[in-house]
């Protein structure tokens, strides 16, 4: 932002304020530099991290042939979880939040969640009352982000209207599909919106989208496991692990 200088005592001519464009100009700087003040942080997992060996952990031993490695182990995700909770309570604490759990792969880092922030309600003097619902995305087609986006519950989302909202969702790869649902959203006027998105994943397919909590940024792979799928498997994993390119031709559909 430029800066502005005061006139001195004895300086000739009426003191005036800034022109209307020059006052939105420096506002519109300051909301920028507040913005990128507030960016939301992460646990970076660099684009060479090839991750932990599946024998350090406990996985179900049908899918140890489908896995090249655990990624994120179940304790480092609780642990981001909770911290999550923490900032989201400290940034919405007061206000009455309906919390949208994006179906289906979102439901397990969901419960964690509301877990975490229920008990941080119990101990804190900040608290969030919470109310949930929840909706179903499909933009998938094997391990390929598609372009239609199917948005199933999406006539219930009326019942935002003047609502302050919290989107949970798994994963943002594209950032298409959350652009698709805050687009439908905003037409239902609620009163502010909120995603918090477990993994952020950088690709060059990216839109630029950004969710407002970010638990991890991950490189450009498939990833399965706490709840996320290919195809319907691996949900059932506790920690979210690689998938092999041999486990992508079994389970093709």
């Amino acid at each position: 932002m430029q800066s502005r200088r005061a006139l001195s005592p004895d300086a000739k001519g009426p003191s005036r304020s800034p022109p209307a464009d020059r006052r939105q100009h420096e506002s519109t700087d300051t909301d920028l530099k507040d913005r990128h003040s507030r960016m939301a942080s992460y646990l970076e997992i660099a684009d060479d991290s090839e991750g932990h060996d599946l024998s350090l952990f406990c996985v179900p031993k049908h899918y140890e042939e489908d896995l090249d490695s655990v990624i994120i182990p179940n304790g480092l995700i609780k642990d981001r979880t909770e911290r999550l909770a923490r900032d989201i309570v400290r940034d919405m604490g007061g206000q009455h939040i309906v919390a949208l759990c994006v179906l289906k792969g979102g439901y397990k880092f969901f419960a964690d969640l509301m877990d975490y922030i229920k008990t941080l309600n119990q101990n804190s003097d900040k608290s969030v009352p919470l109310t949930v619902d929840f909706i179903r995305l499909k933009s998938y087609s094997n391990d390929q982000s598609t372009n239609c986006v199917k948005v199933i519950g999406g006539d219930e989302l009326s019942a935002l209207t003047g609502k302050n909202v919290l989107i949970v969702e798994d994963i943002v790869e594209t950032g298409k599909t959350m652009e698709t649902l805050l687009n439908l959203l905003n037409e239902c006027h609620p009163k502010m919106v909120k995603v918090v998105s477990l993994l952020v994943k950088r690709t060059p397919r990216s839109s630029g989208y950004r969710p407002d909590y970010i638990g991890f940024e991950v490189p450009d792979k498939f990833l399965v496991g706490y709840a996320l799928d290919y195809n319907e498997y691996f949900r059932d994993l506790s920690h979210i692990c690689i998938l092999s390119d041999r486990a992508k031709e079994k389970y093709k559909v």
